[in-house]
């Protein structure tokens, strides 16, 4: 989802995901067992995800099958210098629509299978 450059390609690695966010929010919940918790949707630091380390950017564009360049782009594109995180938090969630709904959507529904 990290890498993806468009967005179709972005709601694609999503659906991918969408099973193993599931399987998070049915745990979250059950774990609290009905006590209140906090959620947070967005995390806006995406190019934590990566990895800064050229040899460990290698590693992973052979893994994933993809340019070095591309993921080294991506932390660069990525990367905050001074992160204001109420600004980024509105931007990402701007920018994709899909991945703004995403985590909202699922944790209700996981919510009521767990109620």
């Amino acid at each position: 989802m990290i890498l993806a450059g468009h967005q179709d390609e972005r709601a694609r690695a999503l659906a991918k995901l969408l099973p193993y966010q599931r399987g998070d929010f049915i745990g979250i919940f059950t774990a609290l067992n009905g006590l209140p918790g906090t959620i947070r949707f967005l995390d806006p630091p995406l190019h934590e995800f990566l990895p800064a380390d050229h040899a460990q950017q290698n590693e992973l564009a052979n893994k994933l099958g993809v340019p070095v360049e591309q993921i080294s782009r991506r932390v660069h594109e990525l990367h905050e210098f001074n992160p204001i995180w109420v600004i980024a938090v509105a931007v990402l969630g701007s920018r994709s629509r899909n991945f703004r709904n995403a985590g909202p959507r699922e944790s209700l529904k996981r919510l009521r299978r767990c109620s």
